[in-house]
């Protein structure tokens, strides 16, 4: 009497189609094509009770070499008459796959940011609301940065950080992930815009360094978490000096009312054109009035973009 062979479970079947499908992506990338278990963490995170779909994570893992780091992506599969269909973060099919899947396995938040995740819109937006990733009111050492994924890199994304109550936290509303089998090491964070980050350890000195307003901060000192700026919000910014003139209108000419202090955070009800200062970034004509009623040169202002950060007070 022959053997019966071993049914397998939904785990192991989805876990089978993952690698396929990372096996065909770094195919067509022209990148390592066989991709073996002993290399990858293949992790459901979440299975319906019908059995027809799943959510977790995938990790590739680092080989043990210095300035090696692990490669991963979320998944979502669906179970399709006799096989799974999977699609890994980054596919145009894993935005669709995530507004079909039930509601009881993924929650309308998450739905929304994985609906704009990679939107080119989205990814354009310059002023994102986000903060340092630990608790407001703390200072953290900055031990590295910025840098970009492996160090050499570019674009730059990443700082290094410690201290505190070493708790890290989300730098914006998100949600957040463990990539990894023991739930540790690694969280992948993504924003309700579509913006996605992560928090990993890395220990490889950078040069560079943070500012807010006239103050920097070089490697090894201690960035103060201000919180999150507003999206007509800047920070004072005097270039050096200890404060920035408020004036009863745009130009020099007229009445000087107060001053701003650097690194003071303003918010900005409406812009205009009026005399050409120059600050940090270099010149410009623009001038904000603050929700005080009282005005100040964008020179002196740091947003984060060169664009208004607020409608014309002229409309």
């Amino acid at each position: 009497m022959k053997n019966a062979l071993p049914v397998q479970t939904p785990e192991t079947s989805i876990k089978h189609a993952v690698l396929q499908e990372l096996s065909q992506q770094k195919k067509t990338l022209g990148e390592e094509s066989q991709i073996t278990d002993t290399q990858v963490q293949v992790n459901v995170k979440r299975l319906s009770n019908d059995k027809n779909w799943a959510f977790g994570s995938v990790v590739i893992l680092a080989p043990n070499v210095t300035g090696a780091f692990p490669e991963g992506k979320l998944f979502i599969a669906k179970h399709a008459t006799t096989n799974w269909q999977v699609a890994l973060e980054g596919m145009d099919l894993f935005s669709e796959l995530s507004q079909q899947i039930p509601d009881a396995m993924m929650s309308a938040q998450e739905k929304k940011a994985f609906s704009l995740l990679w939107n080119a819109q989205a990814l354009s937006q310059n002023r994102p609301e986000l903060r340092l990733p630990y608790e407001k009111g703390q200072s953290w050492v900055m031990s590295g940065g910025p840098h970009g994924w492996s160090g050499s890199d570019r674009p730059y994304s990443s700082l290094d950080l410690y201290g505190g109550d070493q708790r890290v936290l989300a730098a914006g509303d998100g949600i957040a992930y463990t990539m990894c089998a023991n739930n540790r090491g690694w969280i992948r964070i993504y924003h309700e815009n579509g913006l996605g980050g992560w928090v990993f350890f890395e220990t490889s000195p950078y040069n560079g360094y943070a500012m807010h307003g006239s103050t920097m901060r070089y490697t090894g000192n201690t960035l103060y978490n201000y919180g999150k700026l507003l999206a007509n919000q800047g920070i004072v910014d005097a270039n050096g000096g200890r404060t920035v003139n408020l004036r009863t209108g745009p130009s020099t000419n007229y009445s000087v009312v107060g001053s701003l202090h650097d690194g003071e955070v303003v918010t900005v009800s409406c812009t205009v054109n009026g005399a050409t200062f120059t600050g940090r970034k270099g010149s410009t004509n623009r001038w904000n009035q603050l929700t005080n009623g009282y005005w100040m040169s964008d020179a002196y202002l740091y947003t984060g973009t060169n664009d208004a950060i607020a409608s014309s007070c002229n409309k």
